[in-house]
């Protein structure tokens, strides 16, 4: 028979009983064991008769495998897989497969029938036997690739002609009005599930070539009608294959079109069936963002179909030109209420209905998909929250990748952040009727806490805490509509978001005013730092603002993972704007330092314990509380925002902040904690210690000076001198440092530049210091005392003190080895 007929054959084998099998699949196998052990290839030979042997039993074997019993016919999986990696073993290929031919392609007969579904297989309530077949069609799938391996040009004609008969028996179906009689969509599905799984490594050629049976398969799959075929199996298989083989729609850009309107209409978002619906959903952004990669020219495309004229756009030129219908097709499942939850799927197979919101979202479960575009007297489509976002993703992509045309882009981004607006507004205002506070009484409570860090700042808030249920419920669906915001900008940059700011400002405003509104709900908190790193990318300077009066309230009840997310963003903000930051740092600094700190409860901070120590969950936590410390005061004065200390809001805490900076430095529970503290107090001294001060230069607060576009601070000098040169000995002197850690390295050549810059500010006081007080205190022989001050007077700006680092770390050895001695 032929590959159409294996498609729409039943298995017909005779009946074998379980023991027959394993006695007929242990027999080729052993015949097998003999042909690759036996001597000889020619005709007669021991090898060869075994070979054709093999042959003769091959038939039964193939019967076990087009067994109805599962069980059975999985009895001859490893035998066949055996087979052909014995044949894939001697090399045989192409014209050397001789007879092995005829077995391979009676093989992939067998394969077609056995993946189809069973009639009796419950797509809506999935069991035990269910989740056993579709384990039984990966292991066919296995041996259908692993005969591809061996006869790829074989497999792809096979597969053709399968294809090809598929797609006309699906036009003749559809079109006589016959619903799935003449095509069961068992067929229909094998078909594309073969050709699914064929999409392994194939080259950029297979894809332009003008023979190539893959481009011509795909190219009768995108003629075809079975897009529109009325059962879930196959359309989710169609719209899978768009994704899988996006390139070669990127060669091709004449299909783009009709794929995109497959995707949009209702075959795609608009199938009442929701299994359908809810992946193409993801399938849509997975096909747009492929559109949207550089591809090869189409030329080639050109040259190898008609329908592909000269001068063709390409594939991003076509998405461009759907974008408005994509957009549009998307509004009414954006203005959905979503359900929450979300569904996973493995490419390839079908998505099973499960969990409560699955249950009775579909109008029918294997609607025609044709109906599914009628809106007349049909319930409104859902979508869950997964869904939605992958949606707003695509949106993104499209419109921040100025897809759209620039006078249209204002309008189509206000019809997506229209709904998103109108759901937060109104959960903004049920909960402030539920509270019994207005909007101006809440307004008033926000600039209270901006001007009092802590979280007992927000006292008036403090009974909002015990949350009703239909709270939490609001406050999870302001969560989702603040991460929509956030997703749809993920396609924005600063300069694509520069036309629509004011829409994105406006949409950020009513996040922030509703998650302030539901001050205990922490996954609402999440995702509203999520849309301020993004708007941090789009607004620019104009976030700061923003930032100013929600990150003091995004504070106040933050812990955990949740300060961590708040300092990154802090460190996003100071690295991109710097100096431009520098009033926002100076109000914000407390706020960070006071939250952190009342983390870190009472008690001393976090230090270096002996290797091998454990360390307590509670302990692991303050330790990562301290590391966001550092992080957060490291990115300050590395981009040029030391003077933020010293702002009157922030000096009483300078003292604290250095002496921490002076323990850590010393003995932070690790090197790269320590390297930190060195590198800020390096920084300190480069900028307060440095340059005598200048009569006409600007003055900044408590008496310093600028100087050499650094601020010098009076006595600065001298407190370098007493207490950052004496830790900086003691930190490359711990007993827990080892030089033979790698971490290590990096903080000898840490602590060699900051001694460097000591020298650099102090001169021959802080040698004089060296050699008269700090080494000889320690045991330091003159042998080793002399060329360390010639390393620390070496120092030369902008250049690594690699040679000063290496002599530390033999210094070092040497001071352990003489401490264990003594």
């Amino acid at each position: 028979p032929g590959a159409g007929g294996a498609g729409g054959g039943a298995r017909s084998s005779p009946s074998l009983s379980p023991a027959l099998a394993t006695l007929i699949c242990s027999l080729a196998a052993e015949l097998l064991e003999c042909w690759e052990k036996l001597p000889g290839a020619e005709v007669g030979s021991p090898g060869a008769r075994a070979c054709d042997m093999l042959h003769e039993l091959l038939a039964l074997v193939l019967c076990v495998l087009e067994s109805e019993d599962l069980p059975t016919s999985h009895t001859a999986a490893p035998f066949l897989l055996a087979y052909l990696n014995r044949l894939r073993r001697v090399g045989l290929s192409g014209d050397g497969l001789g007879a092995h031919r005829g077995a391979l392609r009676r093989t992939l007969l067998a394969l077609t029938k056995c993946v189809c579904y069973p009639e009796t297989y419950a797509f809506d309530d999935p069991d035990e036997a269910e989740e056993e077949f579709q384990a039984y069609r990966r292991d066919l799938a296995t041996l259908f690739k692993a005969v591809a391996r061996v006869d790829r040009d074989g497999t792809l004609s096979f597969t053709y002609e399968l294809v090809q008969s598929t797609a006309d028996r699906a036009a003749a179906t559809l079109s006589e009005g016959s619903g799935s009689a003449s095509l069961p969509f068992a067929h229909a599905e094998a078909a594309l599930f073969l050709l699914y799984q064929l999409g392994e490594g194939l080259p950029e050629a297979a894809f332009r070539m003008e023979d190539s049976y893959f481009a011509r398969m795909l190219v009768v799959v995108a003629h075809s009608r079975l897009s529109a075929y009325p059962h879930r199996a196959v359309q989710l298989l169609y719209f899978e294959l768009l994704v899988r083989y996006s390139r070669f729609y990127q060669a091709r850009p004449a299909y783009v079109g009709p794929a995109l309107q497959a995707l949009c209409d209702g075959r795609g978002l608009g199938n009442a069936d929701a299994e359908v619906r809810g992946r193409v959903c993801y399938l849509l952004l997975r096909f747009v963002k492929a559109m949207c990669l550089p591809s090869a020219p189409a030329a080639a495309a050109a040259a190898a179909d008609a329908d592909v004229g000269a001068g063709t756009p390409t594939a991003k030129d076509e998405l461009a030109r759907y974008c408005e219908t994509i957009l549009m097709a998307m509004e009414p499942l954006l203005r959905a209420e979503p359900v929450r939850e979300e569904p996973a799927v493995q490419p390839g197979e079908v998505q099973q209905a499960t969990g409560p919101a699955r249950k009775g979202m579909a109008a029918e479960h294997h609607p025609p998909a044709a109906a599914a575009a009628n809106g007349g007297g049909t319930p409104p489509l859902q979508v869950t929250e997964s869904e939605q976002l992958n949606l707003y993703e695509t949106a993104g992509v499209i419109l921040g990748g100025g897809l759209a045309p620039t006078e249209a882009a204002g309008r189509l981004l206000l019809l997506l952040l229209a709904p998103l607006n109108d759901r937060l507004a109104r959960l903004h205002a049920t909960q402030l009727a539920r509270r019994g506070v207005t909007a101006s009484q809440q307004q008033q409570q926000q600039q209270q806490d901006v001007r009092r860090p802590g979280r007992q700042a927000s006292e008036g808030m403090s009974d909002w805490s015990a949350d009703s249920s239909a709270e939490l419920e609001d406050a999870a669906a302001a969560a989702h509509a603040v991460s929509a915001l956030g997703t749809l900008s993920k396609g924005f940059t600063h300069a694509s978001a520069r036309e629509v700011a004011p829409l994105f400002a406006s949409s950020l405003e009513a996040a922030l005013q509703t998650a302030v509104a539901f001050p205990s709900s922490s996954e609402l908190r999440g995702r509203v730092l999520m849309l301020l790193h993004r708007m941090v990318e789009c607004l620019g300077e104009g976030s700061l603002a923003y930032l100013s009066s929600a990150l003091p309230a995004l504070l106040r009840d933050a812990r955990g993972t949740e300060l961590h997310e708040v300092v990154t963003l802090v460190n996003q903000v100071v690295a991109k704007f710097k100096a431009r930051a520098h009033g926002l740092m100076v109000d914000l600094l407390p706020v960070v330092t006071t939250s952190l700190f009342e983390s870190l409860g009472q008690g001393p901070l976090p230090g270096a314990m002996p290797p091998g120590t454990p360390v307590s969950e509670s302990e692991r936590e303050r330790i990562l509380l301290l590391r966001y410390y550092l992080s957060c005061i490291h990115g300050l004065v590395h981009n040029s925002l030391e003077e933020v200390l010293l702002a009157p809001s922030n000096q009483a805490g300078l003292d604290s902040l250095l002496g921490v900076m002076l323990k850590g430095c010393v003995d932070a529970p690790d090197p790269a904690m320590q390297k930190q503290c060195v590198s800020v107090l390096h920084r300190l001294v480069d900028h307060w210690a440095k340059g005598e001060p200048d009569c006409d230069s600007a003055a900044v607060p408590n008496g310093a000076t600028k100087a050499d576009g650094a601020t010098r601070i009076p006595g600065f000098d001298e407190y370098a001198l007493s207490h950052v040169a004496p830790a900086l000995l003691r930190a490359l002197l711990h007993p827990y440092l080892d030089t033979k850690d790698a971490s290590a390295m990096g903080l000898l050549e840490a602590l060699a530049a900051a001694q460097q810059a000591l020298y650099g500010a102090l001169g021959a006081r802080y040698t004089g210091y060296l050699l008269e007080n700090a080494l000889p205190a320690v045991g330091c022989p003159p042998d080793l005392a002399n060329p360390y001050i010639q390393h620390v007077a070496s120092g030369t700006p902008n250049q690594r003190p690699v040679a000063f680092r290496d002599f530390l770390r033999t210094f070092v050895e040497r001071f352990h080895a003489s401490s264990r001695q003594g």
